[in-house]
């Protein structure tokens, strides 16, 4: 999970005293690795630091990235270095959205939670239906 959200918001105000804060990539999840287990994110971690970010302290404005999971086809994946460590081809992230398109429940709940209690959930799960 991204931990540019609420610590570096601090630096966004350094350079836009008065405008939105904004954190353009929050991971509600992260690459895997082969060989290694499929990381997992505690729903907890993301729906407290969600909470953070568009509550009444930051007022921030959040982009989950990913929406929708992904293929990465042929050797495209790529790989993190040092040391090499080749990434799967699942561009996965835990997204909200499988690769296949289907709802992913305990990532969307985990989500829609700390979002719906600030902005409208019916746009929120039009989005995601």
């Amino acid at each position: 999970m991204s931990t540019y959200g609420p610590q570096a918001f601090h630096v966004q105000r350094l350079f836009e005293p008065d405008g939105a804060l904004v954190n353009s990539e929050f991971y509600p999840g992260w690459l895997d690795h082969w060989g290694e287990p499929h990381r997992k994110v505690p729903s907890s971690a993301v729906t407290a630091t969600m909470d953070e970010m568009l509550g009444p302290r930051h007022g921030a404005n959040v982009n989950v990235y990913l929406a929708h999971g992904g293929t990465s086809f042929g050797f495209g994946a790529g790989a993190n270095a040092p040391p090499f460590a080749p990434e799967i081809t699942s561009y996965d992230y835990d997204a909200p959205i499988s690769e296949a398109g289907d709802l992913v429940r305990t990532v969307h709940s985990k989500i829609a939670f700390p979002y719906g209690t600030y902005y409208s959930v019916v746009f929120f799960l039009s989005f995601f239906s």
